[in-house]
């Protein structure tokens, strides 16, 4: 095979997927599919070994090769209920473009939009490969997914009593570990967990006089049997969120089951050793947030901060999420230096889910001239206070006088809302959409029983003038209009 020609230190981890894909094969039974995906396996191994003798493009080659594997592997197996049937359909619909699931399932017109939305983000990502049922019920089904293009997504599909499709969306993911109780959870497992996250809210929720109130509306919750029949983690997971949110409308809470304890060292910086226990009452509050929520067609992250220049010197930026590291200090910094000289900027926050403070901060500090005092900070309402400062930098002076508008949603969360709130009480920036969604806690992570986790709101965040923030109210736009015309009515007042 090709790979025997690959030469080189530079190439070792390309030879290692070459000759664990090559063993692999021998583990593939000669029947039905997995013989046709032992074929295609070993013409995309010969294929793009070859491809990367000859130019060393790296990462094409292996990313195919990684999709060897994945054939080598074998066949993901749709469960043969009702809910695996109409997650096989909605798969090779969105895949192969056509609108036959759409045509069979959905009968309202109004989704067509959506749908067509959808078919055009298969195609932009390659299409959709599932890979592990994160959980089913006669309702509802949840599949990990990974896009052919390599970011993890989790589809989600939903019908009602009828069996009328309600809900489609794919949701940014990480890659899933599978554990022992995403399928066999028992009632005492569950009562564990459950107890053990009510005891974490007594403890570090950041409004003290409701840590009370509500963990014991969710021990309440537990006794009445609201998840006597759950025998799946990954459902009582999302089961568990949704009860906290509702109990508290704190949109920041959320319970995060072992299948993703990748989004748990992602969002927080944590090795798998220095996850705290739930017995330990200090936290860290300096540790970065991301909130899961998102637009219901959105692939996780491939550039964070994307722009482009419009008509008439429009500069255009586009924020899917706030991520604070050297590749996007260095990407934000190009970005803002190629738009210096534009007539105006719009930035796009409508699809945006949150994430990091320092880039919120350092993105901020592009557009005041002088150090600007941002917000505070404190642990309890008489605790001490935190306060943030914008850093003038080089671009400072340019970009500072250059009319801003600010695109927001009811999606637009956390981190995007601070960006958003900031520019809106300093008078920088004409605000466009709708509320958001009103999430100003800041949050830290802990460990719970059987290896889930909490992410609990521990700090709120203020304008130390005013005392009163965004938490539960969300930023309210200078201009109210829906989601899809906020760009249309920027350009208009851009122009």
């Amino acid at each position: 095979m090709p790979c025997g020609q690959v030469r080189g230190k530079s190439m070792l981890l390309f030879k290692v997927v070459c000759l664990i894909s090559t063993q692999l094969i021998a583990q593939i039974d000669n029947q039905g599919n997995a013989l046709q995906n032992q074929q295609q396996g070993i013409e995309l191994i010969d294929q793009y070994s070859e491809h990367f003798r000859q130019t060393g493009e790296q990462k094409q080659a292996y990313y195919k090769l990684e999709q060897a594997v994945t054939l080598l592997q074998g066949k993901f197996e749709f469960p043969s209920s009702k809910m695996g049937v109409l997650a096989r359909s909605w798969y090779e619909s969105v895949n192969s473009g056509e609108k036959k699931f759409f045509e069979q399932n959905l009968s309202d017109n109004s989704w067509e939009k959506f749908f067509s939305s959808l078919l055009s983000l298969g195609q932009k990502v390659g299409g959709f490969r599932p890979v592990l049922v994160s959980y089913e019920t006669p309702q509802t089904i949840s599949i990990y997914s990974k896009e052919n293009k390599g970011s993890w997504v989790k589809v989600n599909l939903e019908v009602n009593s009828e069996g009328q499709l309600i809900s489609m969306g794919v949701k940014k993911s990480v890659q899933p570990v599978d554990y022992d109780l995403r399928l066999n959870l028992t009632s005492d497992q569950t009562k564990d967990i459950v107890k053990s996250i009510a005891a974490e809210l007594e403890r570090n929720y950041v409004t003290v006089k409701l840590r009370s109130e509500y963990s014991q509306e969710l021990l309440k919750r537990l006794r009445n049997g609201k998840y006597d029949n759950v025998t799946q983690g990954d459902l009582l997971a999302d089961k568990l969120t949704k009860d906290l949110r509702e109990i508290s409308n704190d949109k920041h809470l959320q319970v995060i089951p072992p299948s993703r304890i990748n989004e748990v060292r992602e969002r927080f910086g944590l090795e798998q050793e220095d996850h705290r226990s739930q017995d330990n009452s200090e936290p860290n509050s300096e540790l970065s947030e991301e909130h899961e929520l998102s637009e219901d067609i959105e692939s996780i992250d491939v550039q964070s901060i994307t722009s482009e220049k419009l008509d008439n010197h429009i500069g255009y930026i586009t924020i899917e999420r706030f991520v604070f590291n050297q590749k996007v200090i260095e990407r934000t910094n190009s970005i803002l230096s190629d738009l210096k000289n534009s007539k105006a900027i719009i930035i796009d926050l409508t699809g945006s889910g949150g994430g990091d403070g320092e880039a919120v901060i350092d993105l901020l500090s592009y557009f005041f001239e002088n150090p600007e005092l941002l917000t505070g900070s404190s642990k309890s309402p008489n605790g001490p206070v935190v306060e943030v400062w914008t850093t003038p930098n080089e671009l400072s002076k340019s970009l500072s006088s250059i009319p801003l508008y600010v695109l927001t949603s009811s999606k637009t969360i956390s981190a995007a809302e601070a960006f958003t709130y900031h520019l809106k009480r300093k008078n920088r920036a004409t605000i466009i959409g709708e509320t958001t969604a009103g999430a100003g806690n800041r949050v830290d992570v802990f460990k719970m029983a059987h290896d889930f986790y909490l992410v609990n709101s521990i700090e709120t965040s203020f304008d130390p003038e005013k005392n009163e923030g965004w938490e539960g109210t969300g930023v309210s736009p200078d201009i109210r209009t829906s989601r899809r015309e906020a760009l249309e009515k920027a350009l208009a007042l851009a122009n």
